[in-house]
């Protein structure tokens, strides 16, 4: 493994320039291509990337120009649990962002506010954890993605199948149903932690916009209130 060590090396590289976002990317690609590669071993291995490196020093400051509220003393446990929660967010992201545009009767209008948003939270996301340690839950995200890999099989079916109440229905419960309960997730896991008050913001207006979707094209055809759980 000693390309993923120089990979590390990397990302502390850039962190010790101050270059926390472009570090956070690079974090996230090698998870990302590590699960689709499957021979990297045990990912916990990537538990460095997420630490500063030990040549930083007190100038180096993160690119983005809205600097990151100062957290509580938060479990490492807890930590743990939250970056799990930013990588099923990633994935449910790159799903949407792509399946989305096939459910034509939500409104291209529509849908683009859609995907602009999740856009949005992906951001605030990323700021928040890029000084998070790496450390995250493998086998949660694992059942997690595969859980999503199914969801995406029965979007593909729904988006095959004759607009009618049933469809209607059936695409809430795929698309806006699975989005509320990371919210739900999230709102639990990090509603005491500063560091994430943004993405609260963002996520909450997140929730706002994929229920109007709901309300004004899935609703219209099912005749019931999709969203009446939030």
């Amino acid at each position: 493994m000693d390309y993923l060590n120089i990979l590390i090396r990397t990302v502390n590289a850039l962190r010790s320039k101050g270059l926390d976002k472009q570090a956070a990317s690079l974090d996230h690609f090698i998870y990302h291509h590590a699960q689709e590669l499957g021979d990297l071993g045990d990912l916990g291995d990537l538990g460095d990337l997420g630490e500063p490196g030990a040549e930083k020093t007190d100038e180096a400051a993160p690119e983005s120009s809205e600097t990151a509220p100062i957290a509580e003393k938060v479990s490492p446990e807890l930590e743990a649990m939250q970056r799990t929660l930013y990588y099923m967010f990633c994935q449910w992201h790159q799903i949407l962002d792509r399946e989305l545009p096939a459910f034509e009767y939500f409104g291209k209008d529509q849908i683009a506010a859609m995907r602009s948003q999740l856009v949005n939270v992906r951001k605030a996301f990323d700021a928040a954890v890029e000084r998070k340690p790496s450390e995250f839950s493998k086998p949660e995200l694992d059942k997690y993605n595969a859980e999503a890999s199914q969801r995406v099989q029965e979007m593909h079916k729904s988006q095959n199948s004759p607009l009618d109440a049933t469809k209607a229905k059936v695409d809430a419960f795929l698309v806006y149903r699975p989005t509320v309960d990371l919210y739900n997730k999230f709102t639990r896991l990090c509603k005491d932690d500063s560091t994430f008050s943004n993405v609260q913001k963002e996520f909450s207006s997140l929730i706002h916009v994929f229920a109007n979707v709901m309300k004004n094209s899935a609703e219209d055809i099912a005749k019931v209130d999709l969203t009446e759980e939030r």
